[in-house]
């Protein structure tokens, strides 16, 4: 398993990148920068199974949609953070 940690945006928010020895990965709070992360993703080779919010503020969740309709992959969120995303 590697954790692969950006700090993206004007927010500075931690976004990691878990990938195991088949590259399957998952992003966790991809922040509003989804051209970088992208980038690792494809110079790494790496193919995203789904984005996991930890919480649902605004700095955490901006490049969610860009990722979803890039990889089709769902994003996964606490019922009780709806309301914010």
């Amino acid at each position: 398993m590697e954790i692969k940690s950006l700090v993206l945006g004007s927010m500075h928010t931690n976004c990691h990148i878990i990938s195991n020895s088949h590259g399957g990965a998952v992003i966790i709070d991809p922040g509003d920068d989804p051209e970088t992360i992208s980038n690792y993703i494809n110079s790494a080779k790496l193919q995203p199974e789904m984005i996991l919010l930890t919480h649902g503020h605004f700095d955490h969740v901006m490049a969610v949609s860009d990722l979803q309709h890039e990889y089709d992959i769902p994003a996964l969120a606490h019922e009780e953070d709806r309301f914010l995303i």
